[in-house]
């Protein structure tokens, strides 16, 4: 009964939060608004959703279980297994980037039952979704082992999504940031996250080059994973919790 609960509960949250973003953005600010150079506003507030559902699920499939290992005292069996600390931190990330995928094709889903879209290249767009969630399940993982004990990891996650979530080109893109504002934009992953997703759903990217927009990716992946690989084994070589 509790697993149906926890089922019931991941399911409601993966459908009423895309569905209210896409309400509010998309239905109320994309019919008062005027955006610059105009455009359909669905599909620039659609694949920003789908991040903003991408980062929630991933640090939630990735960092929920480490903080319930945590809680309950369950990590001591996941160390007393035969396996490395690697293959514990990939089973980690694994689950964390499969939660964020889920999330990201479920609020995509939501926009074209909703309102219509289409990406324009599916496979491009999906392999986005996976980045993402790869990334935000490596951040998750690094913001639970980096602290002294793993629950203060909730206040540091809480001090990073909100400039990902509203900072990263999410419900904008970055061609409408004004000048003072755009350097900023560029040390924040998720707009690379978000500008990546509209070029796969809109096929041309207003606001990248190709070569910008993967490199950024690329640096934000290998720091992250770099840095949480390093932070996971130190943590866990002598367990101390």
């Amino acid at each position: 009964m509790a697993e149906f609960q926890d089922w019931r509960t991941t399911l409601a949250r993966l459908i009423l939060q895309p569905s209210v973003y896409l309400f509010v953005f998309a239905y109320v600010l994309g019919g008062i608004a005027v955006f610059p150079g105009g455009g359909d506003y669905v599909r620039i507030v659609v694949p920003g959703v789908a991040v903003m559902a991408v980062m929630q699920d991933a640090i939630q499939g990735a960092g929920g279980a480490l903080l319930n290992g945590y809680y309950f005292r369950t990590m001591e069996a996941w160390l007393l297994a035969p396996v490395s600390l690697r293959i514990l931190l990939l089973a980690r990330v694994l689950s964390g980037t499969l939660f964020g995928v889920l999330g990201g094709i479920v609020a995509s889903g939501i926009g074209m039952a909703m309102l219509g879209f289409r990406p324009h290249h599916p496979g491009l767009y999906l392999l986005f979704l996976l980045l993402g969630a790869l990334f935000f399940a490596l951040l998750a993982l690094l913001a639970f082992v980096l602290p002294k004990y793993p629950d203060r990891g909730q206040e540091w996650l809480a001090f990073l999504m909100t400039p990902m979530g509203f900072f990263g080109c999410t419900f904008y893109t970055y061609a409408m940031l004004p000048p003072s504002l755009a350097p900023f934009a560029l040390f924040v992953p998720t707009t690379y996250f978000s500008e990546g997703l509209r070029d796969a759903a809109n096929g041309v990217s207003a606001s990248f080059e190709p070569q910008v927009l993967w490199s950024g990716l690329a640096a934000a992946l290998t720091v992250c994973l770099a840095t949480t690989d390093w932070a996971f084994r130190r943590r866990f070589k002598d367990f101390l919790w």
